[in-house]
Parts: C-alpha cells; structure tokens; sequence
C-alpha cells in the first residue's frame, strides 16, 4: 500500500488493527456498532489526538451502509476485519460482514479485504467463503495468504 492508501476496519472493537497501519501511513476509518465509537473516540483522542488522517465511524454492516461510508470516506484501498467470525459469540453477524465486504470490494474493484481469524469449531468460515463466492461478481476469490497455528488471515479480491 502506498502512504496516504485508505483503509476502513469492520467491527474494529479497540481499534488496534486500524492503528497500527496509521502508523505506517494509511488514512484510516475505524468502524464499529454505535455504542462503541465513544470507545474508539476516547482510544484516538489518547493516541492520535490532533490527527485527522484516523477516525471513527458507525457502521452496522449492510451493503447500503457501505456504499454510502464509502462514497463519504472511500473508496478504500484496504478492507481489514480482524476476529469478527465466530457464531457462539457474534452470531449470524458473518451474514452482513460479507455483504459489507462485497459492496466495498464493489464501490473500488482494485482494493483487497483482508479477514483474519482463530479457527474454532463452529466458525462458519467455509460458509463465508460460500457466501463471498456467491455474491453477484462471480470474479471474488477468496483465498487463505497467512496460517500460525489456529490464526488465519484471508485474502477476498476481483479477480
């Protein structure tokens, strides 16, 4: 990524991820549901205060909401979304994080999403795949770039 890329974090929680490639030179959009983003305002105001080049953002994941975060803020260059699968704790929220997903992918067809997860029984991650796999651009691919031991980092372009 080239310095000033854009990027955007899916359910961010802390932030840390999103952070960390401010550090090294991304204009960066941190996203989480509304109740947390006080969280995240207080963790930039503590870290980056002054810095206008990461902020937070509501995102309920939904194609819409993408689009219009995108429009707004976008495109991105760099889609990250760290731990955000895993049905006991999260529920069916995979659903819409693929539909997020697409829909940034859609709004920049050059940008890469970057999923990273631990492997767990009942992670649904083949069912993700399906879902990315079957979306309405058949050019997704989806495929896995980085395993240490149950962490897995997965790579979702065009192309």
């Amino acid at each position: 990524m080239e310095q000033g890329g854009k990027v955007i974090e899916l359910g961010c929680g802390t932030g840390v991820p999103g952070m960390v490639m401010r550090q090294i030179g991304a204009n960066v959009v941190l996203t989480e549901q509304p109740d947390l983003v006080p969280l995240l305002d207080h963790n930039l105001e503590k870290n980056f205060a002054g810095d206008k080049l990461i902020k937070a953002a509501e995102l309920s994941w939904a194609e819409d909401k993408a689009i219009k975060l995108s429009q707004t803020d976008g495109p991105f260059d760099i889609i990250l979304s760290a731990d955000c699968i895993f049905p006991p704790v999260y529920g069916d929220s995979w659903i819409p994080l693929a539909h997020t997903i697409h829909a940034l992918l859609r709004e920049k067809p050059t940008s890469v999403a970057l999923v990273s997860v631990q492997r767990r029984n009942g992670d649904k991650m083949e069912q993700f795949h399906e879902l990315i796999g079957s979306k309405q651009n058949p050019n997704l691919s989806s495929s896995l770039v980085q395993k240490e031991g149950v962490i897995e980092i997965h790579e979702i372009k065009v192309g």
